[in-house]
């Protein structure tokens, strides 16, 4: 809640009142960040940044074996193009 001085009875001067209320005035403009606030979004960045880091391990661990699967793939078709047991396609060449 917003302090504010439109409660303050000014003609009966409470110097420790009127001085409470600026010090909450001030704290309240000075201080941009809620610490439940702050925590809340540090929370929730670290939740977005290791589903991110997961889910990049997870993409990265599809493409090896997608890499994998190919590169076995080829590799059966060159030991089955060297027995003669496999016609290369129009194109295809074995390095």
């Amino acid at each position: 809640m917003l302090a504010s001085l439109n409660n303050f009875e000014f003609t009966k001067p409470n110097f420790n009142e009127f001085y409470n209320i600026l010090c909450d005035m001030e704290d309240y403009h000075t201080s941009w960040v809620d610490e439940d606030y702050a925590e809340e979004i540090a929370e929730l960045k670290m939740k977005q940044y290791y589903n991110k880091k997961k889910k990049d391990a997870y993409q990265s661990k599809l493409q090896n074996k997608e890499y994998l699967k190919h590169r076995e793939l080829d590799l059966r078709r060159k030991l089955l193009h060297r027995i003669g047991k496999y016609e290369l396609e129009e194109g295809e060449i074995f390095e």
